[in-house]
């Protein structure tokens, strides 16, 4: 195994392998000069003058990415994708982002409401609120589906077909 590793080593330095990350050859078996540790000025940086330094660059970095990315969603997606599609802006917008947002308060409120009566401590608590709210959404949706979409009136109708003649039957 050595032998083969050697062999493969030698082929790279033959190849020229060595030379390529550098312009005059390097020889990886020869000991290399020890390491003089750097002055503990230069070694440990001055402490900060405000400690909250770092949590603010991440804040920076958040906002320089939400800022183009609020930008595009707003103002060049909604115009490229009504020209693409040929529906009226305001029609895209309305479907797009006002129904959203409006299943997003109920959710809202019940989330504040779960933080204030049941503060998740620990994960399984994260989880229940997690559900919980994710459930209030889904009621919106599914509200929207059976009242809104075609295909939602239809499965609405047929449910209540369906069920409206199971109660007839047995009475």
């Amino acid at each position: 195994m050595v032998s083969d590793t050697l062999s493969t080593l030698n082929w790279l330095v033959e190849a020229g392998a060595d030379e390529a990350a550098a312009e005059e050859p390097v020889n990886r078996l020869a000991a290399k000069a020890p390491v003089q540790p750097l002055p503990a000025a230069v070694a440990r940086p001055a402490p900060s003058s405000s400690p909250a330094r770092a949590p603010a660059a991440i804040v920076g970095d958040a906002i320089g990415t939400a800022i183009p990315l609020l930008c595009t969603s707003l103002f060049f997606l909604p115009r490229h994708m009504c020209r693409q599609l040929g529906v009226p802006l305001r029609t895209f917008l309305v479907e797009a982002y006002l129904y959203p947002t409006i299943f997003c308060l109920p959710m809202i409120f019940v989330l504040v409401l779960m933080q204030r009566s049941f503060y998740a401590h620990r994960y399984p608590q994260l989880v229940l609120n997690l559900l919980v709210g994710t459930a209030t959404y889904g009621a919106c949706v599914l509200w929207f589906v059976l009242t809104r979409e075609p295909i939602g009136i239809q499965l609405k109708t047929r449910m209540s077909r369906y069920f409206g003649q199971t109660g007839e039957s047995e009475s």
